[in-house]
């Protein structure tokens, strides 16, 4: 009876054991699930804080660039220089509740005019850029034989050769649709051909000789359909300023007076300047009236940082507002 007795107890010893082990296991497993759940939970709300934050910053950019215009289209007033606009001029800052705001301006009188460029200029500028001597004197010539057919109606951005044809053969003789004689539009046409490729256009990353990768410029940097005859100094790329025949020490010391303010016709180099022989002519002027305006904000908390671009022409006829934006870009290459 006593043996019984004892067997019976530590069967119920036993089995109060095994319910205090699973009931440790279900406490560990669900600690474990709560810990993962927080960590999942913590994870989304710094997300979503990022994103409150990069939309913050997107819209610091965005008034950024519109404060800049403003002040560009007002006219200086002397008494007051640094809340006006010089032309030369390359950078703006504003200061927000919220976050500062530096603008850089690049001037389309800065860059050459793909319009008006000679093949030399073109694969001058490209060679200047990094791009192989043989291979830019290709694509220049392949950018020129563009420009001709577009002058001529031969082509319309946008259609394929094949679409062209049965578009001009079946139009009326009064169709809108009929591809115009006309020149290039938009800069971005040139990425219709077939050696001219994004991260030649945009720019991109290259690697240099330590193994690092390093930053170089675009096409869109040095190009465009608003220039003029002669390229302003004050805005030009290191590329152009290369291509048009100025030693790496005068660009330095160029860009290095660019940075504080606009350049001056008694600044070292600047009298010298049509003495540049070649296919790229020089001046401190410019006849264009647009600007690329790019904004990088930075919030007050410096949680997030954000940069938009926009071209802008000033002097615009036929609205409300004496400068307006041509294209806005999202991201700024």
């Amino acid at each position: 009876m006593t043996s019984t007795r004892h067997s019976d107890s530590k069967r119920g010893s036993g089995r109060r054991g095994g319910a205090l082990l699973a009931v440790l296991w279900l406490a560990v497993a669900m600690t474990a699930i709560a810990f993962a759940l927080s960590r999942t939970v913590r994870a989304e709300l710094d997300r979503a804080a990022l994103e409150i934050d990069s939309a913050r910053a997107y819209y610091l950019a965005q008034g950024g660039v519109e404060a800049a215009m403003r002040r560009i289209a007002r006219p200086r007033d002397p008494e007051k220089p640094s809340q006006g606009f010089e032309i030369g001029q390359r950078w703006m800052r504003f200061d927000f509740p919220t976050g500062v705001v530096e603008v850089e301006i690049i001037g389309e009188s800065g860059k050459l005019d793909v319009n008006q460029a000679t093949p030399e200029a073109l694969a001058s500028v490209m060679a200047a850029g990094g791009l192989d001597p043989g291979r830019a004197v290709a694509l220049a010539a392949r950018i020129v034989e563009y420009r001709e057919q577009r002058r001529r109606g031969l082509i319309a951005y946008g259609l394929t050769p094949a679409e062209l044809a049965a578009q001009t053969e079946n139009a009326s003789p009064d169709s809108t649709f009929r591809p115009q004689a006309t020149s290039i539009q938009e800069l971005e046409e040139l990425l219709t051909l077939p050696d001219l490729t994004p991260d030649l256009f945009y720019g991109g990353f290259r690697t240099n000789d330590d193994g690092g990768l390093v930053r170089f410029r675009g096409l869109s940097e040095s190009l465009t359909t608003r220039g003029s005859g002669v390229i302003s100094v004050g805005y030009a790329s290191r590329e152009v300023l290369a291509a048009a025949g100025m030693s790496p020490n005068e660009i330095a010391a160029i860009e290095e007076i660019r940075r504080v303010r606009p350049l001056r016709p008694d600044d070292n180099g600047m009298p010298g300047l049509g003495s540049f022989s070649g296919p790229i002519r020089l001046g401190l002027g410019g006849g264009s009236t647009a600007f690329t305006l790019r904004a990088t904000a930075t919030l007050r908390s410096g949680a997030a940082k954000r940069t938009v671009a926009a071209l802008v022409e000033n002097g615009a006829v036929g609205g409300p507002d004496p400068i307006r934006i041509v294209r806005w870009r999202e991201t700024a290459f």
